[in-house]
């Protein structure tokens, strides 16, 4: 679809780690065939890695009459190696990309192009501060899956019936009982980030907002409760679920932070592959390699097969996910009226 003259003016805004922007680009292009005016805004680092590496970029988005990059700083210095963790960034960020982000939206309302509905980050909790002063609605979208954010959004009930923090000597594999849906399988070591106290303050951060869109999941194989309020879409495709979309089953290592509970749902409740844990020994590898490929191949087979199945149809016309995505662009028209 061609943009209209007044087409809403969505800005999008990802943290500066790749799968955030790659996530968030997929969302913009998807508006972006909705008709929809976007200014996709990345770190001016971030956006030289993606013009370096990416070599179709600028030509995949020329072709939206509505569709700009812009670029603020990310709070470090241009020759600065970036060596730093993806907190120390994001703290950067929190302390300098406020100011700028509001000047950019008023400069594009000095351009009579004004912003009619920000889609932030859920990770930058900092946006809402920005969204308040110029008086724009605001969206954060978690990259992360439907069902890593439910865990952090009963992160308080966790707390509060004890069962974190973690303690001395502490059984990772006790069972998390306060997360509704999972009581039979989520252990402490799902947990992200090893259950650190200041991880999990920041969790607690991430998951406050006025609304939220999460990753794609086929509403048939994710508890009901687990969107809270958000949009289901096709525009958070991770690594996990392009192998299960191609079928092919898979072996989970968990040192990302969603990445645990992503990997226990891989290995116990979508049965589409094995979960590593935390051990990396050669034998492990080989004996769950040989499981994979040759002893379980059939079982994993069928399970990619169906949820496969579940994701072509929850994208396709009339699905789950097509029909959210589409009341998703149908409230961004109603913000602008």
């Amino acid at each position: 679809m061609v943009k209209t003259p007044n087409s809403p003016h969505v800005l999008i805004f990802p943290a500066p780690f790749q799968g955030h922007v790659n996530s968030m680009l997929n969302l913009a292009e998807l508006l972006s065939l909705s008709g929809l005016t976007v200014t996709f805004v990345n770190s001016e680092h971030n956006h030289r890695l993606l013009l370096q590496h990416t070599s179709d970029v600028q030509a995949r988005f020329a072709k939206y009459p509505g569709f700009q990059f812009q670029t603020i700083s990310d709070g470090l210095a241009p020759d600065h190696p970036r060596s730093v963790t993806a907190m120390e960034l994001l703290k950067a960020m929190s302390s300098n990309s406020g100011p700028l982000l509001k000047q950019l939206l008023v400069d594009q309302t000095c351009n009579r192009t004004p912003v009619n509905c920000i889609i932030g980050d859920g990770i930058l909790g900092w946006i809402i501060d920005v969204a308040d002063e110029v008086k724009i609605p605001v969206i954060h979208f978690r990259t992360i899956s439907a069902c890593s954010f439910w865990v952090y959004f009963c992160i308080p009930e966790i707390i509060q019936a004890q069962e974190l923090p973690i303690r001395e000597n502490e059984d990772m594999d006790r069972l998390i009982t306060k997360v509704p849906g999972m009581e039979t399988f989520l252990r402490l070591r799902d947990l992200p980030s090893s259950g650190e106290n200041e991880s999990f303050e920041k969790l607690l951060e991430w998951t406050e907002g006025r609304g939220y869109m999460v990753g794609w999941a086929p509403q048939e194989e994710v508890l009901a409760h687990q969107a809270v309020g958000g949009f289901m879409t096709h525009s958070g495709w991770n690594s996990t679920l392009e192998s299960v979309v191609a079928g092919q089953p898979m072996i989970c290592w968990p040192y990302f932070a969603d990445q645990q509970v992503n990997s226990r749902f891989v290995g116990e409740v979508w049965k589409l592959g094995l979960d590593m844990k935390d051990v990396c020994d050669r034998k492990v590898v080989e004996k769950m390699v040989n499981d994979l490929m040759v002893e379980r191949r059939e079982e994993f087979v069928k399970s990619t097969d169906r949820m496969a199945k579940l994701a072509k149809k929850s994208v396709s016309d009339g699905g789950s996910s097509f029909c959210n995505l589409d009341r998703l662009i149908k409230d961004i028209w109603l913000m602008s009226v």
